[in-house]
């Protein structure tokens, strides 16, 4: 079991060293440091946080309620002389030493390992959880009282002012989201702050996240209230893995606001490149040896494609725009039926190119699904990018995707889709080729796209038709390449707006961001 240490000044190196304190008087910071090798904010013996169907008393010899312990003297409670006790409270507002009801003035004898849990169900949640409010570890031979100063195991204390937070007792210190998008990386060994601005974090943007062997880690945020000059540093969590053993950060389930945790909720989960577990069709065109027999038979599965007829598909076909247009009819869960719309009729026979198709499907995640709010995290990941977020903060630090680029960005991540995403068109080694398809074919995708409308995204939109449209055809194009909707056609990136496609290579396009079957694009 990890032991939580605080230090200060000269007795960093004495923690890391021995793994124990001695008892000192307070320090000029006002905070004494006997206790702090006692009490603990996270090696509790169920986890931080779970299920309350999960707990498991069992891994105690003595269960109590908190109200049992703090009203011993009149119900005569008397502590065990060793073991492991648990101190349970069913109340989702009980705080260690924060406001009350709290468990200040609670002394735990010597000898004993003590946790401390709340469990609650909210409103919303669907069944109670826990959270732990503190682990003490007495088996050092030395009784501890909760106090509001002897809790936290952080190296500046839980909450401290900026004036007073000792930056020098840190070897390393960076943001957390510079550390979950790499560009910063663990110490061998040392003390190192994690920070970041906001009184909304936890250890939910952490999850999954491996401290190594060797390190004190303290997680702080601080935040300055409006209409003050002082900044205050709070603890989130305090880490050491100085026994030895890497520690992951398991989940938390701590009421958080969204854009503090590391991922959202999606709506509709796609699995691109995901083969049917069966196909109860086979078409005599279609070898089980070719390289689009998956896509085609895995989307014919899905009710997305079709044959000729008499067994045949034609994988080799030219893609015609009425095949686009009976394809968009049918992911969005509608039933083909007449010649489709005017402006792309079903039997319309003229080849598609792939800027046709990459930009009507592309262009069809716009303004679907309603807005989603990404999280801080998730923006530093696409803030950079072209036609996947439709609004960013003046900061550049919260960004909105409508949900059904979400969910499709969500699932190409999840396919090892790489991150290093086109900012514009002019990205692309023949962007001049793409500006001209626009250019000569913005008429038609106005109707397609619909910004022929006098809003855009419910919003009014004082721009011609001509320029959103143009707009929307760009963004559109980005969208495709950074969902990997499509790729280059070479090793270089090159688009080709011109190229035309076949019926197999729209169905390796769809196969690869996982649109399988009918209704696919449904947003409600």
């Amino acid at each position: 079991m990890k032991k939580c240490k605080r230090t200060l000044g000269a007795l960093l190196a004495a923690v890391l060293l021995l793994g124990t304190l001695p008892a000192y008087a307070a320090t000029d910071n006002g905070y004494p440091i006997a206790s702090y090798s006692t009490i603990s904010l996270t090696d509790g013996l169920n986890g931080v946080s779970g299920k309350w169907a999960n707990f498991n008393e069992d891994l105690y010899d003595t269960v109590t309620s908190v109200s049992t312990v703090k009203n011993a003297h009149v119900n005569g409670f008397q502590w065990p002389t060793s073991g492991k006790v648990l101190l349970r409270v069913s109340s989702s507002t009980y705080t260690l030493t924060g406001s009350k009801p709290n468990c200040l003035g609670i002394t735990v004898p010597a000898g004993l390992v003590v946790d401390i849990y709340k469990y609650y169900q909210s409103a919303g949640m669907t069944e109670p959880v826990y959270r732990l409010l503190g682990h003490i570890d007495t088996t050092d031979g030395k009784p501890c009282t909760i106090s509001a100063n002897n809790v936290g195991p952080g190296l500046n204390g839980n909450v401290c002012d900026s004036t007073k937070f000792d930056h020098s007792l840190y070897d390393q210190e960076f943001g957390v989201l510079d550390l979950l998008n790499g560009k910063v990386s663990w110490p061998s060994s040392g003390t190192v702050l994690l920070q970041e601005h906001g009184i909304g974090w936890t250890t939910a943007i952490l999850e999954g996240v491996t401290i190594p062997a060797g390190l004190v880690v303290d997680f702080y945020n601080y935040s300055t209230p409006i209409g003050s000059t002082k900044t205050t540093y709070r603890l989130v969590a305090h880490y050491d893995t100085t026994d030895g053993k890497p520690y992951t950060v398991g989940p938390c389930t701590e009421s958080t606001g969204s854009m503090y945790k590391k991922w959202g909720q999606v709506r509709n989960e796609y699995t691109p490149g995901t083969p049917s577990a069966s196909y109860s069709t086979s078409y005599s065109d279609v070898s089980p040896s070719a390289w689009y027999y998956h896509p085609v038979m895995t989307l014919t599965e899905g009710g997305l494609l079709n044959g000729y007829g008499g067994g045949r598909f034609g994988p080799e076909d030219a893609l015609t725009k009425g095949q686009v247009s009976i394809l968009v009819t049918r992911m969005v869960g509608n039933e083909v039926v007449g010649d489709g719309s005017s402006y792309a009729p079903y039997s319309d026979r003229t080849p598609a190119t792939r800027a046709f198709a990459a930009i009507w499907y592309a262009g069809r995640l716009s303004s679907s699904g309603g807005s989603a709010l990404l999280s801080y995290y998730e923006t530093t990941l696409v803030k950079d990018s072209a036609g996947l977020y439709y609004s960013i903060s003046s900061n550049g630090s919260l960004a909105s995707m409508w949900y059904a680029v979400y969910d499709n960005w969500r699932a190409s991540l999840a396919a090892g889709k790489d991150i290093d995403y086109i900012t514009s068109v002019d990205d692309l080694p023949d962007a001049a080729e793409v500006h001209r398809w626009i250019e000569e074919n913005w008429e038609q995708m106005a109707s397609i796209l619909h910004t022929n409308a006098p809003t855009v995204g419910g919003q009014p939109d004082n721009r011609t038709v001509k320029e959103k449209t143009v707009d929307a055809c760009e963004n559109a194009v980005c969208r495709a390449y950074n969902l990997g909707l499509i790729q280059g056609v070479d090793s270089k990136g090159t688009f080709n707006p011109y190229g035309t496609l076949t019926r197999s290579q729209l169905a390796q396009m769809l196969y690869n961001v996982g649109w399988l079957e009918e209704g696919t694009l449904s947003y409600s």
